[in-house]
């Protein structure tokens, strides 16, 4: 090999060679990873493009992977690693397909193409899954082409070319034939191609051919064509040839549909008149039979042979008969049995027995009296094939005894088999078969043409179903395709002989029978391609003589583009002067000299219009003057006034062009001055400086018609280029005084920004953020290097981010306003609520530019919300708690009543006392935790008076000691001056007491718990702070432990009732709830600060009294309760409780009269208003509450005393009724002690205090 890779593959580098070559080598590679898919899912189409094609052999599809892997490497940069590769796969390639062509010629086929996939093949049928000979031919071809292109020498380009012409060319002349329905080699001796290779190898011989081409003639083709000529011819000869190519293939369709119709109706009619034949054969015969069985003289020839033989009359007679019958009907054999089987008579003689199979047969037959035709048997001494009519002979004159029977053998070789063998048109293949079924196999009952003793020896089973004789004895009838006994195709036609066991198939070779399309198809595409040739012929005419006219008009134009060039080099030198060149004067030099030197103008100028005194003036001017346009420019009157190129170039604002000057009527006026200087044409052009012309730029050449349309074209954007640089020149003075206004307004803007106290930002279109002022990187520490774009998002809360994102997103492509909160982290580290409101900005044409937003700290107006909101919260499940409570309290009065009752009735010594204890206990329990709710709640009936805080916590010090155990330290801070507040000082005891249990279950190991009292001051910036409180002095208690302490999500629903950390069992979850209620009961306010492992702080703020605020009440002694005989009217809308409350009073002294709601209560009073002495109403109920009946009856009888009794707490009461304070109220759940107290208390008391 060479040092050095051949010229051919260091050119193929240009794109449509590399497109072309992968576009092949990607059909070819698909053409044989599909065939590999097919064969691994069984899938015929992908394997052979049909159903009934010969598929591609499992050893041709990755030899087609491997040539397509060669051809994309040649398509690539050469290289030597890829071109000793594509050596190397196509070496490999064509020892391969020499090998298989070899072995595959001589019919040797290797089990190892199978690649391993299991293959069935059916005997006697084209081998399946082998190459065929003409596949390792084209692998061969296309090797020696791959090979022949890959080397540097001329002659091998054109040995490849060819080499791929053919190969191509045959994969044409195969996939064509396939596309007409006629594939080529199928019936012959040798595997034909498979439809999907044939194609693949035409796009293979296609690659070779390109590859083969010198790269140097790509090119020529490429660049000195006509530039679409070559395509148009291109287009038009595919379209014809598919025209072309389309006749031939409905011509050939037509022909061939006919001549397979014809085949069918041949097979056809030979098939029926064949059956129609046989069965008249049969009948015949059958008709022997029974002429023979229905003939009284053979009956008593055969009655007296039988019963004496040695007769030799009748013997002789018998005979006689006999023989006129073989005669007659050509029978082989005439034998007479006994009813035995044995033989009595045999025509011609023949000393052996009968064959089995008549013998097997003859009591059936004797006993039926049928004639019968036995079918084709071997006989067994002689092995050849017979056929039998049996005819059995009855005695008339005995009642139809049998006699005997009479066999007529037919030996089928004399009629039967030639009259089958016979075909009616001369066949070298055509056979008419007669066949018939026995058990699970189809056998042969007659001789065949291409295999010889065949006769009841041949069978097949019936699962081969692609025989046509299987198919007949299965039922089919009709003409379809298949394979014959030999595993040829076939045409056939199947049909069942009526009456009888037999089918009859009637076939011919599909190779004999097709043979007229073949040769049609050769005709048929040897006139398609002579159409091609001629039809290429005559458009490659057409395209020579297209190439001279594109030649011609080459060199005509090539003069033009000479010259072309010459003022693009004027247009570009200039604009480089533009660029370079400040000062116009300069500028208006060297853009003339540069159009007289690079140009090849005779004479170029600049002129400048003086608008005050309206003359011109010479600028500039550079060539062959000798004064022309100082004089031109000296007599305005004549420039503007006339109708010259200049005049008008000034006054219409537009280029004159006098492409002869010398025959121009308009020119007259200094025509001979122009002609004296040489000039022979000229074009002017306007110097237009903000839309006014301020002067012309002229340009003058030696001879006529210089000046086409491009030319003037690029000179008019000369001229536009020189008005822009003289325009350029003013705007630079405006854009300096621009830039001073800018500096200005920006450093306004700067101040604003950076003073306003919001935090502002800006982005641009890309979405990313490009400017935040002064107080946006003091919020958040960063640089506005490391802000912008999208570094600032680091500081969004990470919950926050994507939803801040999508809202930003969703605005930025609306174009939308959007606003939005959302956390951002300060630079100390804290997350700070936001509120972002921003608004898209435009720049000064309109358009969108990005967004500009400011943002606000709302974190301490946020806080302030969140706490109103959990104070709503927090007062909706008081209610919710203080409506359950009043339940409870229904239910207790009735358990603590009734148990009180039945221990006051037992004896002191009664064991069951225990018992009513026990209820009683767990009542008062039960009690406590409806008292915790309704603590909780804000509705227990407290009785505040003004109490000593101070007092209250040395009170429950030694409580508090015992229930934090000795492990826990416990500290009071208490100030000298006492702190005075209105409260329940029992509910103060028990909130101190839940702050105590908590903090010893928050410290199981020890710790801390303390309890501190001061006095202290809310003022406004307090409460705005903290979203809670009233202006004023408080006395502030604060409550910490050095426990656990909780976290956010913990310290947001501690006061939520029945939550609880604790394990199951041990808490209720109210603790903190009820404190919470007793503190809101109370006015005031409470809040914790805790931390995990940084312990727990509660604030309690109490409203203090003033100094002159009232001091504490003892507590009132409990009375015994005593006996009476006074009637109550008791109003409960609760039976229990009103059952209840009337055992109570009567075991008493009582009378009681009841009443089920306030309706009832008032139809009582009525009814008993003389011995009614006291009222006891439930102060909720249906139809009338407890106010509204006690009103009706006091309107009745003004003074009637009145106790109430409810399970609601007071501001419940207090929405439903209109009572005060005053009025006699007894709290469920109560005792009887204290009802009977209350009673006798209210009746005791003097009428005028009563209401």
């Amino acid at each position: 090999m060479a040092a050095e890779l051949p010229d051919r593959d260091k050119n193929r580098d240009s794109p449509p060679f590399q497109i072309l070559l992968r576009i092949c080598a990607g059909f070819i590679a698909l053409a044989g990873s599909g065939a590999i898919l097919g064969w691994l899912l069984g899938s015929p189409f992908l394997l052979s493009l049909g159903s009934g094609n010969i598929p591609v052999a499992p050893s041709t599809a990755p030899l087609f992977v491997l040539y397509a892997l060669a051809l994309y490497l040649r398509s690539r940069p050469p290289h030597r690693k890829t071109y000793w590769a594509g050596l190397i796969i196509t070496s490999a390639g064509a020892t391969i397909a020499l090998l298989l062509f070899t072995l595959s010629s001589q019919g040797i086929h290797l089990e190892a193409e199978h690649l391993g996939i299991a293959i069935l093949h059916p005997a006697g049928k084209t081998p399946i899954g082998h190459m065929s000979p003409a596949t390792a031919l084209g692998f061969l071809l296309a090797s020696l082409s791959f090979l022949c292109s890959s080397t540097k020498y001329p002659w091998s380009a054109k040995i490849a070319g060819l080499l791929a012409v053919i190969l191509a060319g045959g994969g044409f002349v195969f996939t064509i034939a396939y596309a007409y329905g006629a594939p080529l080699l199928y019936g012959s001796d040798y595997i034909p191609p498979a439809a999907l290779t044939s194609l693949a190898f035409f796009f293979l011989g296609s690659a070779l051919f390109v590859l083969a081409l010198s790269p140097v003639w790509l090119t020529r083709l490429r660049t000195e064509s006509p530039p679409r000529i070559a395509l148009k011819m291109a287009l038009l000869f595919s379209c014809l040839a598919a025209v072309i190519i389309g006749i031939g293939f409905f011509a050939y369709r037509n022909f061939e549909l006919h001549h397979r119709s014809d085949v069918a109706h041949q097979l056809s009619a030979i098939a029926e008149l064949k059956v129609n034949q046989l069965t008249e054969y049969r009948r015949e015969r059958l008709e022997d039979a029974k002429l023979l069985s229905n003939n009284t003289s053979i009956a008593a020839l055969v009655r007296r042979q039988l019963k004496n033989p040695e007769d030799t009359g009748n013997t002789r007679q018998l005979q006689e008969w006999l023989k006129k019958i073989q005669t007659h009907d050509q029978y082989d054999q005439i034998r007479l049995l006994d009813t035995q089987g044995i033989t009595r008579q045999s025509i011609p003689a023949d000393l052996k027995p009968v064959s089995a199979v008549i013998a097997q047969r003859l009591p059936e037959i004797l006993r039926s009296g049928q004639e019968t035709i036995q079918d084709f048997y071997r006989h067994d001494y002689n092995g050849k094939a017979y056929l039998a009519i049996l005819a059995p002979i009855l005695d008339p004159e005995n009642g139809g005894r049998p006699l005997g029977l009479i066999a007529l053998r037919i030996d089928p070789a004399t009629y039967l088999y030639p009259f089958l063998q016979r075909w009616p048109i001369p066949s070298q293949t055509a056979e008419t078969l007669l066949v018939r079924r026995e058990g699970r196999k189809v056998v042969f009952l007659n001789e065949l043409r291409f295999r010889k003793d065949a006769a009841l020896r041949l069978h097949f089973p019936l699962s081969q179903t692609d025989l046509p004789a299987t198919q007949a004895v299965l039922g089919q009838s009709g003409a379809f395709k298949g394979y014959d006994y030999r595993g040829k195709p076939v045409v056939t036609d199947v049909r069942a002989i009526p009456d009888s066991p037999w089918f009859l198939v009637s076939k011919i070779d599909i190779l004999e029978a097709y043979a007229p399309l073949r040769t049609q198809l050769w005709l048929t595409g040897g006139f398609v391609l002579v159409l091609l040739f001629g039809l290429g012929s005559i458009l490659a005419f057409v395209w020579q003589r297209q190439r001279v006219a594109f030649f011609r008009e080459r060199l005509k134009t090539s003069a033009a583009l000479k010259k072309l060039n010459r003022v693009y080099a004027v247009l570009s030198n200039i604009n480089q002067a533009i660029v370079r060149v400040r000062d116009p004067q300069e500028l208006f030099r060297e853009a003339c000299r540069i159009a007289v030197e690079d140009g090849g103008f005779r004479l170029a100028g600049i002129c400048l219009l003086d608008k005050e005194s309206g003359t011109f003036r010479q600028e500039a001017g550079a060539g062959k003057d000798d004064g022309y346009l100082a004089r031109l420019c000296s007599t305005p009157e004549n420039i503007l006034s006339e109708q010259g190129p200049t005049g008008s170039t000034v006054r219409e604002g537009r280029y004159s062009v006098v492409n002869d000057i010398e025959h121009d009527e308009l020119s007259a006026p200094w025509r001979a001055e122009a002609l004296a200087c040489g000039y022979r044409s000229l074009a002017a052009f306007p110097l237009v400086v903000f839309a006014e012309v301020r002067g012309v730029i002229s340009f003058y050449a030696d001879e006529p018609h210089f000046f086409n349309a491009n030319e003037v074209q690029l000179l008019d954007e000369l001229a536009r280029d020189i008005s822009f640089s003289l325009e350029f020149s003013k705007q630079e003075d405006s854009r300096r005084k621009a830039e001073e206004a800018l500096r200005e307004s920006q450093q306004l803007f700067a101040s604003i920004a950076n003073t306003s106290p919001a935090l502002l930002w800006m982005s641009g279109l890309d979405k990313g953020r490009i400017w935040f002022n002064q107080p946006w990187l003091g919020f958040t520490g960063l640089s506005q290097e490391e802000a912008v774009d999208n570094g600032w998002t680091a500081g969004v809360h990470p919950y926050d981010l994507p939803r801040f994102l999508q809202t930003y997103n969703e605005a930025f492509e609306a174009r939308q306003p959007f606003s939005l909160e959302y956390r951002l982290q300060r630079h100390d580290g804290e997350y700070r609520w936001l509120l972002n409101q921003s608004q898209p900005r435009y720049d000064a044409s309109g358009a969108f530019a990005g967004y500009i937003g400011s943002c606000l700290d709302i974190s301490d107006h946020r806080n302030l919300e969140n706490q109103m909101r959990h104070a709503v919260k927090m007062e909706s499940i008081g209610t919710l708690a203080g409506g359950v409570a009043h339940d409870f309290n229904n239910i207790l009065t009735a358990i603590i009543g009734y148990g009180q009752l039945t221990l006051m009735a037992m004896a002191p010594d009664d064991p069951q006392r225990l018992n009513i204890q026990h209820i009683l206990e767990g009542a008062d329990r039960a009690a406590h935790l409806t008292k915790d709710l309704l603590l909780f709640s804000r509705k227990q009936i407290s009785e505040r008076q003004p109490v000593n805080l101070n007092k209250i916590i040395n009170t429950v010090e030694k409580f508090i000691v015992r229930v934090i155990g000795e492990d826990i330290a416990c500290q009071i801070q208490l100030p000298e001056r006492p702190l005075t507040v209105l409260a329940d000082s029992h509910q103060l005891e028990q909130a101190l007491m839940n702050f105590a249990t908590n903090a010893r279950d928050a410290m199981p190991a020890g710790g801390t718990f303390s309890i501190t009292a001061e006095e202290t001051i809310l003022h406004r910036d307090f409460i705005a702070a903290h979203g809670f409180g009233k202006p004023g002095l408080y006395a502030l208690l604060t409550i910490a432990d050095s426990g656990y302490g909780m976290d956010e999500k913990t310290r947001n629903r501690i006061f939520e009732p029945f939550f609880t950390t604790k394990e199951v069992g041990k808490g209720t979850g109210l603790g903190l709830a009820v404190t919470y209620g007793i503190i809101k009961q109370h006015e005031g306010y409470i809040n914790v600060y805790s931390e995990p492992g940084q312990g727990t702080t509660f604030r309690v703020y109490l409203p203090l009294l003033s100094a002159g605020a009232p001091a504490e009440k003892s507590p009132v002694e409990e009375e015994t309760p005593t006996q009476g005989t006074e009637v109550i009217l008791v109003a409960e809308d609760d039976e229990a409780l009103r059952a209840l409350t009337k055992t109570v009073l009567t075991q008493f002294g009582y009378t009681v009269i009841e009443a089920g709601d306030g309706e009832e209560a008032v139809r009582r009073f009525a009814e008993n208003r003389a011995a009614i002495q006291l009222l006891l109403f439930d102060i909720i109920m249906p139809k009338m509450n407890g106010q509204e009946a006690f009103e009706a009856i006091n309107h009745i009888q003004p003074g009637i005393k009145a106790i109430f009794m409810s399970g609601y707490a007071p501001d419940t009461i207090r929405e439903k009724t209109t009572l005060d304070d005053s009025v006699p109220m007894l709290a469920k759940p109560l005792s009887p002690t204290e009802l009977l107290q209350k009673v006798r208390e209210v009746l005791d008391q003097q009428p005028a205090s009563a209401n």
